[in-house]
């Protein structure tokens, strides 16, 4: 049976206000609490492995896109500030390229780059007075970094010096990396190097913001950080088995 034009209308609204990619929160009029009437909902069990576990834990949450996990852990995200938690949210692919390869050199960069821009969004401020972008940079211009394959005839093209010489120059480092695939696969040369000491800066940084969330808190605050969108990084036609590797 076709349609009335009243019909017709009212679909035409529905459809404009149900964005497949649009993330809701809880108190937006579209929410629809889609657990309340199961034996299990998936925010709960995430709030109740958060809440019973004593020190640091780590959950992995995944799902089809657009089947409602960025909303739901929005929900998850009220349900912890409800009860005295501090919750910091960053979106990965604010900082990841979704059809590029990733290595743990990117992954633990753009992490602290997020929580980074997260505390200075809260506070105004980064911790140490600096964001991780600005300390990753002096990292690497002042780490001594030995690359393999440079010698005197290649030492002008290698890997190290591009990416060196373009972080003294003024390169947008949260930009090129997202954006720039032969930066990003330069620097993951140079990272690799030094993963120990990578590891150990990133370490830091993340200490130094506890103690920045916990001077602003209170010592007794309790800590969450959600990096959604993780798992949307895809690939391309050509290269999708690799970035799945």
């Amino acid at each position: 049976m076709p349609l009335t034009d009243e019909q017709r209308k009212l679909k035409k609204f529905i459809y404009g206000r149900i964005k497949v990619d649009e993330p809701i929160e809880p108190t937006d009029d579209r929410h629809v609490d889609i657990y309340q009437n199961l034996e299990t909902d998936p925010v709960e069990k995430l709030k109740e492995h958060i809440e019973l576990t004593d020190g640091e834990s780590m959950q992995f949450f995944s799902g089809f896109r657009g089947s409602g996990k960025t909303s739901e852990l929005f929900r998850l995200r009220k349900k912890l500030e409800a009860n005295g938690y501090f919750v910091i949210y960053a979106n990965a692919l604010d900082y990841i390229n979704p059809s590029d390869e990733i290595d743990i050199t990117d992954l633990l960069v753009v992490i602290a780059g997020a929580f980074s821009d997260a505390i200075e969004k809260e506070f105004g401020k980064n911790p140490a007075h600096e964001s991780y972008w600005t300390r990753l940079t002096n990292y690497l211009t002042k780490t001594t970094i030995n690359v393999p394959e440079v010698n005197v005839k290649g030492e002008i093209d290698s890997p190290a010096k591009e990416v060196i010489g373009g972080l003294k120059a003024g390169i947008d480092l949260k930009l090129e990396l997202k954006d720039t695939p032969s930066f990003r696969q330069n620097l993951q040369k140079i990272l690799s190097e030094r993963i120990g000491g990578l590891k150990t800066e990133v370490h830091k940084f993340i200490q130094d913001g506890v103690k920045l969330i916990k001077k602003k808190k209170g010592d007794d605050v309790k800590i969450v950080f959600i990096f959604d969108q993780l798992e949307q990084i895809r690939g391309s036609l050509f290269n999708e088995q690799a970035v799945i590797q």
